[in-house]
């Protein structure tokens, strides 16, 4: 969560920090993983939530490299 707010904060894209957020729900698993067997499928889950995530974010991060994906306004409305 706290990846996701930061990088909504800094990039202004929601799709960027749903990919970025992931990558580290991934990342923090695989770091903090228990090797016990029990634990195992947290780590195939995470991998494969982590899948699911970008396959469904396949059109947006097209649009981030054409750098056409759109940004959210953050901050208030200015009165006119």
């Amino acid at each position: 969560l706290v990846c996701f707010i930061l990088s909504i904060l800094i990039s202004k894209i929601v799709s960027l920090s749903s990919l970025l957020a992931t990558v580290t729900v991934v990342a923090f698993t695989a770091v903090f993983y228990n090797r016990g067997a029990t634990l195992l499928w947290q780590l195939i889950l995470a991998a494969l939530m982590g899948l699911i995530v970008f396959l469904k974010h396949s059109d947006n991060i097209k649009r981030l490299i054409k750098g056409e994906e759109k940004h959210i306004k953050i901050g208030r409305k200015k009165d006119v």
